[in-house]
């Protein structure tokens, strides 16, 4: 997949805002994989030819875009739209987070478990509403 100047734009966040060679970076998302994702094969992982490729040739797979991208934000917030854009200049380079300080990952993972919760109340309602008419 190639993107624009992702790669330029990469290499310019890697050194500038992390200050990272690219082994440290790896290190750096290899951590936050393992961190945040169930299982990473090995083979997944990224490595400093990883890093080299995309910063040269602005190569790189959709899900290690998607793992960067998400990593870029969720460490310093910088938005994901400035990478992506091919005319970026009216992007900023930062988001602001939320107040609540939750991704929609958590978000979504409360509301799931709001909604178990809720199946089960309904589904002793209903219990209870059987029992009653059969006792009528």
């Amino acid at each position: 997949m190639i993107l624009f100047d992702i790669g330029t734009r990469i290499r310019t966040i890697r050194t500038e805002i992390f200050r990272d060679n690219q082994n440290d970076f790896c290190k750096r998302l290899n951590i936050y994989l393992e961190q945040n994702f169930e299982v990473v094969p090995q083979k997944e992982r990224f490595t400093q030819n990883t890093i080299s490729v995309l910063e040269k040739d602005s190569a790189v797979t959709s899900q290690k875009l998607i793992w960067i991208i998400n990593f870029l934000y969720d460490r310093r917030s910088i938005n994901p739209l400035f990478l992506i854009l091919k005319d970026n200049r009216g992007m900023p380079l930062y988001l602001k987070r939320n107040s609540m300080d939750k991704t929609l990952v958590d978000i979504h993972g409360l509301m799931k478990e709001e909604s178990i919760k809720m199946n089960g109340y309904i589904n002793e309602m209903k219990e209870v509403i059987r029992q009653i008419n059969m006792v009528e």
